[in-house]
C-alpha cells in the first residue's frame, strides 16, 4: 500500500494482510528487513517518475490512433 523512508534510514511498508484467511484484510505497518519476513508477490504496478503509480502492462492503443 505504501513505503516510508525515514531520514535516519530506516524503511517501513504499509501492507494489507489476510489474517484469518478469510479475504479481509487489514491495514498492517513493518519496518524492513525484518526476520521472518519476505516478499509474499511482487506489486503490479511499476515507480513512476512523478505521480502516482503506473499499472504495469501492454500498453493499448489510444481510441483515436489509426
Amino acid at each position: 500500500m505504501s513505503r516510508q523512508d525515514h531520514a535516519d534510514g530506516r524503511t517501513f511498508y504499509q501492507v494489507a494482510v489476510d489474517l484469518d484467511g478469510t479475504t479481509s484484510v487489514v491495514p498492517r505497518l513493518y519496518e524492513w528487513p525484518q526476520p521472518g519476513l519476505r516478499v509474499a508477490r511482487r506489486p503490479v504496478s511499476k515507480p513512476a517518475d512523478s505521480g502516482p503509480p503506473v499499472l504495469a502492462g501492454r500498453r493499448r492503443p489510444a481510441i483515436d490512433a489509426a
